[in-house]
């Protein structure tokens, strides 16, 4: 259970990083949290897919028309 939390810590270290314009090195953040820059780079890979999810439903929401 604590390899969950310590992903999700990852993750919203790196979408926060993201979110403020700061530059992300895959190596250094591996080392920061242990794991492998593969890791690292499924994380920035499973944000993306989040972002690109948002944007394809943010679109056909036609609430706001």
């Amino acid at each position: 259970m604590a390899d969950k939390y310590s992903k999700i810590a990852r993750i919203l270290y790196l979408y926060e990083q993201l979110c403020t314009g700061k530059l992300v090195s895959k190596s250094e953040a591996a080392r920061r949290f242990g794991v492998d820059e593969r890791s690292i780079q499924r994380d920035i890979d499973d944000i993306r897919a989040f972002l690109d999810e948002r944007v394809v439903a943010d679109a056909s929401d036609t609430r706001h028309l």
